[in-house]
């Protein structure tokens, strides 16, 4: 399986990590644990129904219960992380999808 990260991804983590509203061991250790068991309890791992991208998945950032959450778009062999922040600006994201 492929990873790729979109620029608006990278930037918003960056952002993040300087407010200290997470820190990168959070970050590094979702997707890892994401990588290796996607349907682990405590990513919240679920599918968000969305008329322009079909293959959306949402999980929640470990740590912070679902106040944080990472959208990404997984198709059969690359997976594209699009989405990291609130979860706020997540519903704002899903909203008219």
């Amino acid at each position: 399986m492929e990873y790729s990260y979109e620029k608006s991804f990278l930037k918003q983590k960056g952002k993040l990590v300087k407010k200290a509203l997470l820190s990168e061991e959070q970050i590094t250790k979702t997707i890892e644990l994401y990588k290796k068991e996607k349907t682990a309890t405590q990513l919240y791992y679920h599918s968000i129904c969305c008329k322009r991208d079909k293959h959306r998945k949402s999980i929640a950032v470990l740590e912070t219960g679902q106040g944080y959450k990472i959208l990404l778009s997984e198709h059969k062999t690359v997976v594209n992380f699009i989405f990291i922040g609130t979860h706020a600006k997540y519903d704002r994201l899903n909203k008219d999808c």
